[in-house]
């Protein structure tokens, strides 16, 4: 497979294990084996950030898919009326309830998380302070993910934003509820560590839109699920590579590997 070229390439150049996986998957494997989901069978960990991730747990293992693209849940097509052409080849486009912005998805549709990813909302933000995008994307670090906290709620003005949000992460879960009838959701990430106050009208959202509902939670491990994903990854990958020699009759060290 493409994705197992970068490894080996490293590996024989740098004669050490080298593994590869991404953020949500590593998200997916710590949440899984030392977090919110320890113990279930069937999983779906969101990493709610700049953008929209997802890793998967089936049959207790990160599921990755034929290619490696299992997960990638921020490209669901939203359809989407087009309102403008624009000069770089992308569109303006209209998602109704959930908002209206600038896409590089197919005609007729938008990325969900063009819509309801951390700077997607950064962007809807600011829209009323910035006239042009070039203003907007430079004061998303600034607002990006503060915009959905209990406290920027005082604010009315930042409320749709919330609303916009529960809707676009409800039709995500609805439709991994659909489709793999995962026991349990984890939301993880910046953005969903801020909407934290947003939980129980998101579950009850989704109730609303799919037949059975899988649980929803928040994420335990914080900012260091990633890491800590990393890290597990990293072991199982070495005591693979191990395992390995010991069927051939050889050693890590005989090879040049080393922990």
């Amino acid at each position: 497979p493409a994705g197992a070229v970068l490894p080996q390439a490293l590996s024989t150049a740098f004669e050490v294990p080298v593994a590869v996986n991404n953020d949500a998957n590593l998200a997916a494997l710590a949440e899984h084996e030392l977090g919110a989901a320890r113990g279930y069978d069937s999983a779906a960990v969101i990493t709610l950030g700049s953008n929209i991730g997802l890793g998967l747990i089936v049959g207790g293992q990160v599921h990755r898919g034929a290619h490696g693209m299992a997960g990638e849940v921020g490209l669901l097509l939203v359809p989407s009326a087009t309102t403008a052409e624009l000069k770089n080849g992308r569109r303006l486009v209209d998602a109704g309830r959930l908002g209206s912005v600038e896409s590089g998805a197919p005609d007729g549709y938008a990325w969900i998380e063009e819509l309801v990813g951390g700077r997607a909302l950064a962007m809807a933000a600011s829209s009323s302070r910035a006239a042009s995008v070039r203003a907007q994307d430079e004061m998303t670090e600034l607002l990006h993910p503060r915009i959905l906290t209990r406290e920027a709620f005082a604010n009315p003005a930042l409320r749709p934003l919330g609303e916009r949000a529960v809707e676009g992460w409800a039709l995500i879960i609805a439709t991994l509820g659909a489709l793999l009838d995962v026991e349990i959701v984890v939301l993880t990430g910046s953005v969903a560590a801020d909407a934290a106050h947003l939980l129980n009208t998101l579950q009850r959202r989704v109730a609303e839109l799919v037949a059975i509902a899988p649980e929803v939670v928040l994420g335990t491990l914080g900012p260091d699920a990633e890491l800590l994903g990393a890290d597990l990854f990293a072991r199982a990958a070495l005591e693979g590579a191990a395992d390995r020699y010991a069927r051939a009759g050889l050693s890590a060290q005989s090879t040049g590997e080393r922990r």
